[in-house]
């Protein structure tokens, strides 16, 4: 810090043998180094990056740009490295500058934090009415709200955090939505897929088949446990007339067992549909055999069923 009182505008704008300035590499720097600290000495990271941003400041905007963006562009570097909204909010002043300057996928610092499930500083920005980059897209036609749909970088590996505190931080995005031109919801990317796919076919399919298969299994189950129950026929008479649960019990199991296949094929087109969608085509089949193989089982009783109601001989 007593070097930097010496030459501040110098070494503020000094660049190393890869072209990176002291702002580029606070930027890339872990919050835990930044906000490093005590009440006695401070925090010397953060102050630096705050002096540094303010020896810049007195520079002529296009030597500002020119600063910030290359090699790279300071404030994506900050929000890539997971770093502390304390530390990206002392770039976020970068976005008046910046423009409409993007990263090399096309996407603008509002599909970054995004990206990165910065909340509270997108909260800031939209609300400074920033809506020109709220309406972006990136170079595969998402918006911000198919970037909020996607998983976010932290979680496509184990991040250590339990299932309940993802799902907690994920379920403040949902907020997004209100905030945002209400059009955007509906606007495909070059994939054809819109942010929010309620309407998605197999959804529907696989709420309804998942409510069959549960009223039919669970009346199947209670139709049989009712022959033990029930007192309406004796051991003998069923020579004469078949229980009603064993007619409905196997026609309720089989309709069962066909919406539990359904189900399970619903879900590995839901899961599989923007991926490898090959394997929902392999999968299929694979139900459709195990349905067939139950009804197979279940034919020699239904034609024993059926005989035994319209040919048996009548008893005199």
């Amino acid at each position: 810090m007593e070097t930097f009182e010496k030459y501040p505008l110098e070494l503020s704008t000094a660049r190393d043998e890869e072209e990176l300035t002291a702002l580029h590499m606070l930027a890339r720097k872990p919050s835990a180094v930044l906000l490093q600290g005590d009440k006695y000495i401070g925090r010397p990271g953060i102050e630096l990056l705050k002096r540094i941003w303010a020896e810049v400041l007195k520079l002529k905007m296009e030597e500002i740009f020119a600063l910030i963006t290359q090699p790279s562009v300071a404030l994506f570097d900050a929000i890539k490295s997971e770093n502390d909204d304390e530390v990206i909010n002392t770039f976020v002043e970068l976005i008046g500058i910046l423009g409409n300057v993007k990263d090399p996928s096309g996407r603008n610092p509002l599909h970054l934090l995004f990206l990165h499930r910065r909340y509270p500083i997108f909260i800031t920005l939209v609300n400074s009415r920033r809506e020109q980059l709220v309406r972006a897209v990136d170079n595969e036609g998402n918006n911000v709200l198919h970037l909020a749909a996607l998983l976010p970088i932290q979680f496509q590996s184990f991040s250590g955090l339990s299932p309940y505190i993802q799902m907690q931080r994920e379920l403040a995005w949902f907020k997004a939505e209100r905030i945002v031109p209400g059009e955007l919801r509906s606007v495909r990317n070059k994939k054809g897929m819109r942010p929010i796919d309620k309407n998605n076919a197999w959804f529907i399919v696989f709420i309804f088949t998942n409510a069959v298969a549960l009223f039919t299994s669970s009346a199947s189950i209670l139709s049989f446990l009712s022959n033990f129950t029930s007192s309406r026929f004796a051991q003998s008479e069923f020579v004469v007339s078949l229980h009603p649960s064993l007619t409905f019990g196997p026609v309720l199991l089989i309709i069962s067992v066909a919406a539990m296949v359904l189900a399970f094929i619903a879900a590995s087109f839901l899961i599989f549909a923007n991926t490898t969608k090959w394997v929902s085509y392999i999968v299929a089949p694979m139900g459709v055999f195990a349905l067939l193989l139950f009804l197979l089982f279940q034919s020699k009783f239904c034609d024993e069923h059926f005989w035994s109601r319209y040919y048996r001989p009548k008893l005199e």
